[in-house]
């Protein structure tokens, strides 16, 4: 019933713009609006000056923005899936800055060459050749295979070491005991003299 009194009467608010309280959503309606059609703003050349633009559907219309793309979740932002293609209902996403800034044009990895580095890894692959192979650095490829870039798509993730409460805590523990009491002893005796 809400909605079809705001499409009768544009004078009603839609609730995203009121005053000081502008929600996600709506800030990023009007982000990018402001990167494709400002050309006085400073990310103007990567967007609208590259030629991505914004569907007729959503280019003057908010409550249009918000039926295709609904709330923008906690944590997300508005994501072209197509780096190279407009702002319009099957190019764009919520997701969150992570995912986003893997989604670049300087980014040279996207998920299907991290599939295809894990792939030529478990073929026996060395990291040099891989790394010459997709034109990325070894390190790269450490960082993915070892769970620190790329987890959420190769579902590595960084093993935790815990040893507090193990036999390997205990004979660490040890081991550095021993040691101190060495270097005391040899202290005490004169025959070790730091400089």
């Amino acid at each position: 019933m809400a909605e079809k009194i705001i499409a009768q009467n544009r004078n009603l608010s839609h609730g995203h713009a009121k005053k000081d309280c502008r929600t996600t959503t709506y800030v990023s309606w009007g982000s990018m609006k402001t990167r494709c059609l400002n050309k006085r703003t400073a990310y103007y050349s990567r967007y609208g000056g590259r030629g991505i633009t914004i569907c007729d559907r959503w280019v003057n219309s908010f409550e249009n923005f918000l039926e295709d793309m609904g709330e923008c979740p906690e944590g997300m932002t508005l994501d072209r899936i197509d780096n190279s293609g407009n702002y319009e209902p099957n190019n764009c996403r919520w997701t969150t800055m992570a995912l986003q800034s893997q989604n670049r044009r300087s980014t040279k990895l996207n998920e299907k060459k991290v599939n295809e580095v894990i792939a030529l890894r478990k073929d026996g692959l060395s990291y040099r050749k891989i790394a010459g192979r997709m034109g990325i650095s070894k390190r790269t490829i450490e960082s993915i295979l070892n769970g620190q870039r790329w987890a959420s798509v190769t579902g590595i993730s960084r093993p935790t070491i815990t040893l507090v409460g193990t036999p390997q805590y205990d004979t660490v523990l040890y081991g550095l005991a021993t040691a101190l009491e060495i270097m005391g002893n040899l202290i005490l005796s004169r025959r070790y003299h730091p400089l």
